[in-house]
């Protein structure tokens, strides 16, 4: 069914001649108030304010023309899975229960709705995911930029192309047993590989990559991390798909001491994409447990698997309300599995009773992150929902829209640019001494000499400047005991939220859960804590690196994510000590008393941490990382000006060849000249 007719079976004689190629996005709600005015309750819906005031937002007006037009983009939104599919299908037959839809418009919606496969957008290489068409772009671009590039330029540039095409992102699963996800991965592989005789069949973390030819690699526990189990001394190993059994079936005597998984395998999904498969929660190795949450809270995208048939179980929401308290998924998805066992009416139920659970469960902590958490029913074994979740993966992943993938091309981008401007005035230089006397030569000799020593003493200069940062950052007064007091009371707050959550259950708080949620509060408020101090380091070397930007091609320091030292460096921090304070301020029965206790103790436990000597120390680790950035770019200038001076010397050494020898090679540098010129605005178009 195609859009038209879908609007022509609501308006009949009415319809008007409206514009098919534009999309309006808005949320489920919204969007079913303005697909639901149909020829025959169009006069009874304006007469309801609520009716006009979405179409005044969503349509622009209450006129045929606005709504029929607004519900042409809709469907187009929907065919370009800008709207949640299965959502919209909920709102709408709410209406119709209400009586304000009638059921033959709504099995009409239903049809177009439900007779979308999304088969165009459910490949990595669709012509619609811009990433893939801007990287492939750019590598364009590269390709011919090593064709003018010496040595020590072509390192450069095989750095960039080897850091843009190798920046994957992560998908994690998981859900509880039975939830299917095996038969899941093997709908996303598009392989009949998971689940069977040779595949994984333990609680063993399973990390999926690509790989043109199969492999898997096979990594144990140390001995300090494999807890009560009897110690063996086991090296990771590089194995065949076949071999897996022998370490990691059910019956395998080394299948417990098995602590990752990595499967190697040639499937289109797995370019750019790499997917772990996480047992999640209630793992009986702590060590795996502790691997398993990490890989959960780091991932781009998570994916949580339900059963259709037990959706929403006590255990499902303990793991998703886990996930909000401790982590900070750029996404999270819930996966209603099995629905081919379910009738249409009772999929809708399912879809909304999870829906309502889990925003009665969650909002309370994060009441934006539970109402953007995205539903999909899904059938593997009968290939339902599979190629609209895949759609919405590669939009989310490599879209227009995705901050990570705008990263990642900018970066790539702007240093292309950097290369092709160098190149262009190498070119330059080269064309002037090829088209000069051998005295003009000798002059351009002295210039790239000139040039040198300034570098020379830039690096010195540098050197000393950077030395000096560093050590008035030892003398910097920093002080942290406000910061400290209000970061105690909101852990404070996270930790008695729960237990006001338990205590209105009449069940008793987890300590574990409790400890949980203190530590990666803490984890989250520090972090937020030294990227504000950082600041005090920032303008230091803001200052020194604009001094710089003439000399070094527009020099450029991104100073540090502090998130990335916090977790190489690992704050001291006591878990029996945090452990024993909250426990022991949550003693009383007064909930009042325990809040007043918590944020005392906490308070107390922070203070003893050092923060102020630990954040000094890692500013000092940042002023490192600046001055080893800026040395890497005086060498490399270094090492041009070298080549230059080389090929200056060498047209002095043949300055008695013929003319035309010098003519030729003049042409040829004037070519290379335009060709690095043409790729410059090439990138700047891009």
């Amino acid at each position: 069914m195609q859009k038209n007719d879908v609007l022509s079976a609501l308006w009949g004689v009415e319809l008007l001649r409206v514009d098919y190629a534009g999309q309006v996005v808005c949320d489920a709600h919204s969007g079913s108030i303005v697909l639901c005015a149909n020829e025959s309750n169009i006069a009874r819906l304006e007469c309801l304010a609520s009716f006009t005031s979405v179409l005044k937002s969503v349509a622009g007006g209450k006129d045929k023309y606005n709504i029929q037009s607004a519900q042409a983009g809709i469907l187009n939104a929907l065919e370009n899975l800008k709207m949640p599919r299965n959502e919209l299908i909920l709102a709408l037959s709410r209406l119709n229960e209400v009586g304000i839809l009638d059921l033959k418009y709504l099995e009409v919606l239903k049809s177009f709705m439900l007779g979308l496969n999304y088969d165009e957008l459910s490949s990595p290489s669709a012509s619609n995911t811009s990433f893939k068409r801007s990287m492939g772009e750019l590598n364009e671009i590269a390709k011919e930029l090593s064709l003018l590039c010496d040595k020590s330029m072509g390192s450069r540039l095989q750095k960039a192309i080897n850091s843009a095409n190798n920046a994957n992102f992560s998908l994690a699963l998981s859900g509880v047993v039975n939830a299917g996800k095996s038969s899941l991965l093997n709908a996303l592989i598009a392989q009949n590989l998971l689940g069977v005789s040779n595949i994984p069949q333990t609680a063993a973390i399973c990390a999926l990559k690509y790989s043109d030819e199969p492999y898997a690699k096979i990594e144990f526990f140390s001995t300090d991390e494999q807890g009560q189990l009897p110690k063996k001394e086991l090296k990771d190993i590089n194995i065949s798909l076949d071999e897996l059994p022998k370490y990691t079936a059910a019956s395998s005597e080394l299948a417990q001491y098995v602590k990752l998984c990595t499967l190697g395998i040639n499937a289109e999904i797995l370019s750019g994409i790499d997917i772990i498969d996480t047992p999640g929660i209630d793992d009986a190795i702590k060590a795996r447990e502790e691997l398993s949450a990490n890989y959960l809270k780091s991932c781009d995208s998570l994916l949580y698997l339900m059963n259709a048939a037990q959706a929403a179980s006590a255990k499902d929401m303990a793991f998703l309300r886990d996930i909000v308290l401790t982590s900070k998924n750029s996404e999270i998805l819930v996966l209603l599995t099995h629905i081919d066992k379910l009738s249409e009416a009772e999929r809708l139920s399912v879809l909304e009773y999870t829906q309502r659970s889990v925003l009665e469960e969650l909002g309370e902590l994060n009441e934006e992150l539970a109402k953007n958490i995205k539903y999909f029913l899904v059938s593997a074994p009968a290939n339902i929902g599979i190629n609209e979740l895949k759609a919405h993966l590669f939009a989310s992943f490599f879209g227009e829209s995705s901050k990570k993938a705008s990263i990642i091309l900018n970066a790539y981008k702007k240093e292309l640019g950097l290369i092709a401007g160098t190149l262009f005035s190498e070119f330059e230089s080269e064309l002037r001494a090829l088209n000069a006397s051998g005295a003009k030569a000798n002059d351009e000799i002295s210039k790239l000499k000139a040039q040198a020593s300034q570098l020379e003493l830039a690096l010195n200069d540098s050197e000393q400047k950077i030395a000096n940062i560093t050590n008035s950052l030892k003398d910097e007064k920093i002080s942290t005991q406000n910061e400290i007091s209000a970061i105690s009371s909101k852990i404070a707050d996270r930790v008695m939220n729960e237990v006001k959550y338990r205590s209105a259950k009449k069940q008793k708080a987890d300590n574990d859960l409790l400890f949980a949620i203190a530590n990666s509060a803490i984890s989250d408020f520090l972090i937020d804590l030294f990227r504000d101090k950082r600041r005090i380091l920032e303008l230091k070397l803001e200052s020194f690196a604009l001094n710089l930007k003439e000399l070094l091609n527009d020099f450029s320091f991104k100073m540090p994510d502090f998130k990335e030292y916090i977790g190489s460096k690992e704050l001291k921090i006591e878990q029996e000590s945090l452990k024993n304070a909250i426990k022991e301020a949550l003693k009383s029965s007064d909930l009042s008393k325990n809040s007043s206790a918590l944020k005392s103790a906490l308070n107390e436990f922070l203070s003893s941490l050092d923060l102020e000597g630990q954040i000094i120390s890692l500013l000092s680790e940042c002023a490192k990382d600046f001055k080893n950035s800026l040395e890497n770019s005086l060498k490399e200038l270094k090492e041009h000006f070298a080549s230059q001076n080389e090929k200056i010397l060498e047209f002095l050494s043949k300055n008695e060849q013929k003319s035309a020898d010098l003519s030729q090679n003049a042409k040829l540098c004037a070519q290379n000249l335009n060709k690095a010129k043409e790729l410059k605005e090439r990138l700047e178009k891009c």
